[in-house]
């Protein structure tokens, strides 16, 4: 697996993170994290558009985004 970063926010405590992602999985990925700062569960969308840039949209448990 060629795995690549994107720079994330937690929805819970707000601290930046770098987390990994497969761009061979497709332009439109689903996948959970849990913070490094305050181990809660992120979900995170991820959306690949044409030009190649990346689209991260955080989610905690209950589905609320703070993007």
């Amino acid at each position: 697996m060629l795995a690549d970063l994107v720079e994330i926010s937690c929805p819970y405590c707000g601290e930046a993170l770098a987390v990994e992602y497969d761009p061979g999985q497709g332009r439109r990925q689903s996948f959970e994290e849990d913070c490094g700062v305050c181990c809660r569960c992120i979900t995170i969308e991820l959306r690949v558009d044409s030009r190649g840039r990346i689209r991260a949209r955080t989610l905690t448990e209950d589905g609320t985004s703070l993007d």
